[in-house]
C-alpha cells in the first residue's frame, strides 16, 4: 500500500532536471547529457556516474524506445559531493597545449611526409654528418622515427655549441652547392645554345663552297680556278659532281663569250676539295681578266 501511494517520478523535458531527483526520459542520448550539463552535474569516470557538487548521482541508461535515454537522479550524500567537486576542478583546469614545432618534445604527424617539411620551415636542416635535422642558430638536435604511416619527430634542447656549428656549415654547404649548380646550369644551357647555333648555320649552309681564285700552271701561265670545298663528312661524289655541274656551266659560258678557253676539273687529295681550271691561250692580263670575270659569273648563279 505504501508502494502504491508514492508519488510516482515525473518525466521532464531536456534542461529541467534542477535540483530534482527521479527518472527523466529523453528522445536522444546527447539530449541527456546536455540536460545533466545545464543542470551543473560532471561525468566522473572513477564513480562511472555523473555528479552533482550538492552530492546527488546521475545515471544515464539507453531507453526501451528506439534511441531513447533514461536519466536517474538520487538523492544527495555528502561523499559524492566532494568527488564532484574534484571531478569539477579536473575539467575546468586548462589543457596543456602541445607546443609547436621549434621549441622541445615530441610531435606526432599522420603522414611521414610532413616531418621534414615541418623542420625545414622551422629552420631545421639535415646534416648526414650529425645523421640528424640540426637547427643552425642555437643547435637544437631533431630525429624522425618513422610509424608509418605517421612519424614523429622528437627535438632536443641543445647539447652543445658544436651541433650550431655543423648545421651552419651544412647550410653553407648547401647554398655553396646550390650557386655552383646554378653556374654549371648557365654554362651548359650557354654551350647548347652555341651548339645548337652551328647546328642551325651548318644546316642552312650549302653543301659546298665555291671560291675564284688566280693560280699559275705547271709551265707558269696564269690559271683561274674555281675551288669547290665541302663540310666535312660530305661524300667524295657530291663534291664531284658539284664540281662537274660548275665545270659545264663555265663550259657554256665560254662558248658564249665566244672563247678558245679549255675548261678541266681536277681532284686533289682530298676528297673534301674538287678544282675547276680555265686554261687560258696566251695569259695575257685582258685575258686573264676575262677568264675570272666568267668565273665570278658561274659562282655567283643561284643554286
Amino acid at each position: 500500500m505504501t508502494r502504491k501511494r508514492a508519488p510516482k517520478t515525473t518525466t521532464k523535458a531536456p534542461g529541467e532536471i534542477g535540483e530534482a531527483t527521479g527518472d527523466f526520459t529523453y528522445t536522444y542520448p546527447r539530449q541527456a547529457n546536455a540536460a545533466l550539463e545545464a543542470a551543473g552535474f560532471v561525468y566522473a569516470p572513477s564513480a562511472d556516474a555523473w555528479l552533482h557538487v550538492d552530492g546527488r548521482e546521475a545515471h544515464a541508461s539507453d531507453g526501451l524506445v528506439g534511441s531513447s535515454a533514461v536519466v536517474t537522479v538520487r538523492g544527495p550524500r555528502a561523499a559524492l559531493a566532494a568527488a564532484a567537486a574534484a571531478a569539477m576542478t579536473r575539467k575546468r583546469a586548462p589543457k596543456a597545449t602541445r607546443p609547436a614545432l621549434g621549441e622541445t618534445g615530441e610531435f606526432n604527424y599522420r603522414v611521414d611526409g610532413e616531418a621534414p617539411t615541418a623542420l625545414e620551415a622551422a629552420g631545421f636542416v639535415w646534416v648526414p654528418k650529425a645523421d640528424a635535422w640540426l637547427h643552425p642558430t642555437d643547435g637544437r638536435k631533431a630525429t624522425i622515427r618513422d610509424l608509418r604511416p605517421g612519424a614523429v619527430v622528437t627535438v632536443l634542447p641543445p647539447p652543445t655549441i658544436e651541433l650550431a656549428t655543423l648545421a651552419t656549415e651544412a647550410l653553407r654547404r648547401l647554398a655553396k652547392y646550390a650557386r655552383e649548380s646554378w653556374l654549371r646550369s648557365a654554362a651548359q644551357h650557354e654551350i647548347d645554345g652555341r651548339a645548337a647555333a652551328d647546328a642551325a648555320a651548318a644546316a642552312q649552309a650549302p653543301e659546298c663552297q665555291l671560291e675564284v681564285v688566280l693560280g699559275q700552271a705547271d709551265f707558269g701561265t696564269p690559271e683561274p680556278r674555281i675551288l669547290v670545298t665541302a663540310r666535312r663528312g660530305t661524300s667524295h661524289r657530291v663534291v664531284r659532281a658539284a664540281a662537274h655541274r660548275l665545270a659545264a656551266e663555265v663550259e657554256e659560258a665560254t662558248l658564249a663569250a665566244g672563247g678558245e678557253w679549255i675548261v678541266r676539273v681536277e681532284h686533289s687529295s682530298s676528297d673534301e676539295e674538287v678544282r675547276v681550271v680555265l686554261e687560258l691561250i696566251d695569259g695575257t692580263k685582258a685575258e686573264v681578266e676575262a677568264g675570272l670575270e666568267v668565273l665570278h659569273a658561274a659562282v655567283a648563279r643561284p643554286r
